[in-house]
């Protein structure tokens, strides 16, 4: 299995254009996961453009390294019907960054707050519409789009992946990500594997899965601190040989990450891939 490390690089990275290349070496990762505004200095947020003169000096800073920008992330509240074109524009924008950066993957999740069942039953049939747009739109330049799923977020269970890939045989992948599926009053070990199985073990979406990610918490009355890999609550055990059983994996990627854990991380993923 070849799978790439990478890191949520503004976790550990602001800087300069043209310094970004040899700031990611550094922090010992094969490459990241990029969000744009978030790692690049002077910028606020995705609705900033990025000049193509800004986005070929980070393409040379990266040329110079062994390292890449693996992934470019574009998380906004994608499931919303009535955001329905404002996102058609910036996804469509942020594939023309893809595409020039030499990226093969924009990752995002379906929402932005967490919803109830009622909102995220009625916005199904929207995700299907702009996933198909914006798949069709993605492969026209060569690229995948990777849908992550969270649990009070449209994109929630295996079976809306599935009618998602019914509609998108290809350019279509996922972020499987535990930590995103399970709630802080139910953490037990029941609930993780039931979850893991869920998307994992199933034998139709697991060769779709193409990436996860990890981070890992304790619990402290209702809220979650995060907590370096291996020392929290998921249950990393039994999540190993279900990632090791993947036949499409290509990024593992660290978020909320830490200067200060970022070594003994980089040291517990290799061990999940061996």
């Amino acid at each position: 299995m070849s799978v790439k490390i990478l890191t949520r690089s503004h976790d550990l990275i602001q800087c300069e254009a043209r310094d970004y290349g040899e700031r990611l070496e550094q922090t010992g990762f094969d490459g990241a996961q990029l969000v744009l505004h978030k790692a690049l200095l002077n910028h606020s947020g995705y609705n900033d453009e990025f000049s193509e003169g800004e986005l070929d000096t980070l393409r040379e800073s990266l040329s110079k390294v062994k390292v890449k920008a693996c992934i470019l992330g574009c998380y906004r509240d994608l499931g919303n019907p009535e955001l329905n074109e404002e996102n058609l524009s910036l996804y469509t924008r942020y594939f023309e960054y893809a595409e020039r950066l030499g990226i093969g993957c924009v990752a995002t999740e379906t929402g932005l707050d967490a919803l109830d069942e009622e909102v995220i039953r009625a916005r199904h049939g929207h995700l299907l519409s702009i996933t198909h747009e914006l798949v069709m739109r993605a492969k026209d330049k060569g690229l995948t789009l990777l849908l992550e799923m969270v649990r009070h977020y449209p994109l929630n269970s295996a079976k809306i992946c599935l009618e998602l890939l019914a509609q998108n045989p290809t350019g279509l992948g996922f972020i499987f990500d535990l930590s995103n599926l399970v709630y802080e009053s139910d953490v037990s070990a029941d609930t993780q594997h039931r979850i893991i199985d869920e998307y994992l073990a199933n034998p139709e979406l697991k060769p779709y899965i193409l990436g996860v990610h990890l981070k890992d918490f304790v619990v402290s009355g209702s809220d979650r601190q995060m907590c370096p890999l291996g020392e929290g609550v998921l249950d990393y055990a039994y999540l190993k040989p279900a990632l090791l059983a993947l036949p499409a994996l290509k990024y593992m990627v660290r978020e909320w990450e830490r200067s200060e854990w970022a070594q003994a991380d980089l040291s517990f993923m290799r061990k999940l891939l061996a």
